[in-house]
């Protein structure tokens, strides 16, 4: 990174070593932030920014965000959008400056008083829906995960692959098209998922097992469904067995109900 040297005799600071430090901190801030991805459509929410669509209307709270490799302050304020159908809501840079006597300084090269205090805030404004199709979306939309969801889908697309369950126990077998087949998947955070259904003639005994590492520490029960019918399926802790229990007529098991902590 970019470093001001500073020497214990002292020396002249100009206005070219404020630039050179705010350079500084800017790809300092970049480098972090992008490890996240952080790009125009892939920008995050940092606290609050909260927004509340109501018909036309996005209510924003107050709140920080991180946009383009740059963290934005937001105010809590109200946007109104007359035309839908061509616009969205949109977080975008807005800048201003100090208006009192302080913001203007004297520019010595010319002479001219210039207003020199740069207000640098974020805001909800109407943004053109053909940006975000096809074409590139320079502002973070209104409605971007915040930062603990970014790090667990960053997480989860570097070891949460979804694993297909390719060996059944006797009788059961997927659903088929259009409905998923059956999965499992571990997150970042110790989270094991279950997808798809299953199904078979004989509903009895466990319907396929999970491996060492996608266990529950204790035997787990949940509710999901059967046909149109609420019904349990346990996990074992020791075995890894999945097993409906007490059925014994043909329909089809909802796994998509099931997590659970390792």
């Amino acid at each position: 990174m970019n470093k001001l040297l500073c020497f214990q005799n002292g020396q002249k600071v100009v206005l070219d070593d404020i630039v050179y430090v705010d350079s500084a901190y800017r790809q300092a801030f970049y480098g972090l932030l992008s490890g996240f991805g952080i790009t125009p459509q892939g920008s995050y929410k940092l606290s609050g920014c909260d927004v509340v669509k109501n018909g036309n209307t996005f209510t924003c709270t107050e709140g920080y965000i991180a946009l383009e490799g740059e963290i934005f302050h937001v105010p809590a304020h109200t946007l109104t959008i007359s035309n839908l159908m061509a616009y969205t809501a949109a977080f975008r840079p807005v800048i201003t400056y100090d208006p009192s006597p302080a913001g203007n300084k004297l520019f010595y090269l010319d002479h001219v008083t210039r207003q020199c205090y740069q207000i640098r805030e974020a805001k909800l404004l109407a943004t053109s829906m053909q940006i975000g199709i096809g074409g590139v979306w320079n502002y973070m939309r209104y409605d971007a995960p915040d930062i603990i969801q970014t790090i667990i889908n960053k997480e989860n697309e570097r070891t949460g692959a979804w694993q297909a369950i390719t060996v059944f126990n006797t009788g059961w077998t997927n659903v088929g098209f259009p409905n998923e087949d059956c999965g499992f998947r571990k997150d970042a955070f110790g989270n094991v998922f279950l997808k798809g259904q299953v199904t078979s003639a004989t509903p009895v005994g466990a319907m396929f097992t999970l491996p060492t590492g996608y266990r529950p520490s204790f035997d787990m029960t949940f509710p999901t469904y059967y046909g149109s019918v609420l019904t349990m399926v346990m996990v074992s802790s020791t075995t890894g067995e999945v097993f409906p229990l007490g059925l014994n007529t043909h329909q089809n098991i909802e796994l998509q109900q099931i997590w659970f902590k390792i």
